[in-house]
């Protein structure tokens, strides 16, 4: 599976990063790494329950 994502990165607060991730579904804003992260793997999950069902 491929999937594209666009990461806005518009601050870098207490030594993280602060944005918005947007995918084929809509804008999930984050504000840290983590957060970053865990909305990837959310979306990578959904669309791969897409494929399957």
């Amino acid at each position: 599976m491929e999937y594209t994502f666009k990461i806005t990165i518009s601050a870098c607060a207490h030594h993280t990063w602060q944005g918005v991730l947007q995918t084929e579904t809509g804008s999930h804003p984050f504000m840290n790494e983590l957060e970053l992260l865990d909305a990837i793997s959310n979306q990578m999950y959904l669309e791969d329950m897409e494929v399957f069902s």
